[in-house]
């Protein structure tokens, strides 16, 4: 009896990552086709990146080669930010969703920004990583975590 009920306990557990994939699956299907709703939608803008925000990953470090030996420092990546001027003339300031090491943009750097004219505030940089690395990153985990569930079903079985 205590190996069925662990056999049961395993199957649920196989399940649970399987629902959760699919609920990750769903969340980036969706993402995807409300990101090419706005694209289609999309107004584009060119300006200036503002500034770069260095961002502290918490825990990492660097080993840098310098005249006289190495040097740990932290690690940092970087996040644009961008001030665009809508059609009607109201200006905005968007920050790039995704942070790069080393930085993508330097202060001063042109950009083309899309945004959805109802709704400017939510902009991107108009360039693959920034529109689509959500998307991408939900679909992955999503079926990831599928593939995990039916190895669990498949390995107990």
């Amino acid at each position: 009896m205590p190996h069925n009920k662990l056999m049961n306990t395993n199957q649920l557990i196989s399940l649970l990552v399987i629902i959760a994939g699919l609920g990750l699956s769903a969340a980036g299907i969706g993402a995807y086709f409300r990101r090419k709703a706005m694209l289609r939608r999309a107004v584009h803008a060119e300006d200036v990146v503002t500034e770069v925000l260095p961002i502290r990953k918490e825990g990492a470090y660097v080993v840098n080669r310098e005249r006289g030996g190495l040097k740990v420092e932290p690690k940092y990546s970087y996040r644009a930010v961008v001030r665009f001027e809508t059609s009607n003339g109201r200006q905005f300031e968007v920050r790039a969703n995704v942070s790069t090491r080393p930085a993508g943009w330097k202060p001063g750097e042109r950009v083309d920004v899309i945004y959805d004219p109802d709704r400017p505030e939510s902009a991107r940089i108009n360039q693959p990583v920034y529109l689509w690395f959500e998307v991408s990153m939900l679909v992955f985990f999503g079926l990831f975590f599928i593939g995990m569930g039916l190895l669990g079903i498949w390995l107990q079985s």
